[in-house]
């Protein structure tokens, strides 16, 4: 059974893990890719928390955006997908939502994370070479 212990000062971060070593190596192989996803997943929370705002008016050239709520949403990310409450803003006239978090993170499609979408187009491009 894996355990993490995750510290954040300012704007950096330190990971511990703690895994159990076997006399099987595939059974240790598949523990550690567990491990290192599980790892990838607390770290990507805390990337997403911060990347996100604190809730407070935000003006986007001319229009001043208010928080409308803290909504969880699905993100796809290289270690599995996790789900993560961000907030979401909107005119205080109405209209469409925006949501800092995913423009700052410059997310695919609005859920997709860059290095995971990085890594599905150069697989893409590995299995399907172009013609000349």
């Amino acid at each position: 059974m894996a355990c993490f212990d995750m510290k954040v000062e300012g704007n950096h971060f330190s990971l511990t893990i703690a895994g159990e070593l076997s006399r099987s190596l595939f059974k240790m192989e598949g523990q550690l890719q567990k491990v290192l996803n599980g790892a990838g997943l607390v770290v990507m929370e805390e990337m997403f928390k911060h990347l996100d705002t604190d809730g407070s008016d935000i003006e986007i050239g001319s229009t001043i955006y208010r928080v409308k709520n803290k909504i969880s949403k699905q993100y796809h990310t290289p270690y599995g997908d996790i789900k993560i409450p961000r907030h979401v803003y909107q005119p205080s006239g109405g209209g469409a939502t925006y949501c800092p978090m995913e423009h700052d993170g410059r997310l695919i499609r609005g859920n997709v994370t860059p290095f995971f979408a990085k890594q599905i187009f150069d697989k893409f491009a590995r299995n399907h070479p172009r013609e000349v």
